[in-house]
């Protein structure tokens, strides 16, 4: 399921949510694609602890991820890369906070 930014101007698609790929997690989970990463507190920004934010542009963490995990960094070496619900994300386009509740997926879709 396809997770958008809550504000009404801005609808940015910030990620999905789905089954982990661990299949020992019976619970839904956020996918973390490439080039998203935990702000901490403390950061220069002032962000509180566990705020998803998508901070590498370029990608270079998950390269360094794949290159360290194994010795090489093919872009076909995939890392599954995954958070347990509830969670905080932070929209790249303007910068709202979007807390997303394991229930997201039980909701129904609302066609207008």
């Amino acid at each position: 399921m396809r997770i958008f930014c809550g504000r009404a101007q801005c609808g940015e698609l910030l990620g999905t949510v789905g089954a982990s790929i661990l299949g020992s997690n019976p619970n839904p989970v956020w996918r973390i694609q490439p080039g998203w990463d935990w702000e901490m507190a403390g950061s220069e920004r002032g962000v509180p602890k566990g705020v998803l934010s998508r901070i590498d542009q370029d990608f270079l963490q998950q390269a360094r991820l794949v290159h360290a995990t194994w010795g090489r960094t093919e872009s076909r070496v995939g890392v599954a890369r995954e958070a347990p619900l509830p969670i905080v994300v932070r929209c790249p386009k303007c910068h709202s906070l979007r807390l997303v509740q394991p229930d997201v997926v039980l909701r129904p879709v609302v066609i207008r």
